[in-house]
């Protein structure tokens, strides 16, 4: 188990990798009813700024959650709750193909002032693509446990 205690500023962490494919922006497109002819027709994305299909923001968003909660900094982590994103950006298109992975470093460690037994996490997250473009960044804050006295 990772308490709030072992968790230390400016700790980086890098996740493993993931290709967005079709089926990816398809199923998110089936979950969210985020539809639109940007991420679901060549034809009419060809039309758009992005002169093709590019994938939902939120999609890439929630990839890079589940690729952080797949390394043992955060599997193991004494969680009690994702607390917030703050500040979340999305600085480049995401395409069918492109392959992204998240690097993850810690900004904050804060023991609760009212609740001794937990504290926030604060990470700073940068969504990276195979060509080494950052094409998403934000930040998430993490309740957590900490360690027990004893």
């Amino acid at each position: 188990m990772r308490y709030l205690e072992d968790y230390k500023i400016g700790e980086e962490f890098i996740t493993s990798s993931v290709t967005v494919t079709e089926t990816h922006i398809v199923n998110w497109s089936g979950l969210t009813q985020d539809n639109t002819g940007l991420h679901m027709s060549e034809e009419e994305a060809q039309q758009s700024v992005w002169k093709g299909r590019i994938a939902q923001g939120l999609l890439v968003m929630a990839l890079a959650e589940g690729l952080w909660g797949r390394t043992p900094a955060c599997a193991e982590m004494a969680a009690i709750a994702n607390f917030g994103v703050k500040d979340w950006l999305f600085t480049a298109p995401v395409r069918i193909g492109d392959t992204v992975h998240a690097l993850v470093v810690v900004l904050g460690v804060k023991p609760s002032t009212t609740k001794p037994d937990r504290g926030i996490l604060h990470v700073k997250k940068s969504v990276i693509n195979q060509r080494g473009q950052e094409v998403q960044r934000g930040e998430n804050l993490y309740l957590l446990s900490r360690r027990p006295a004893g």
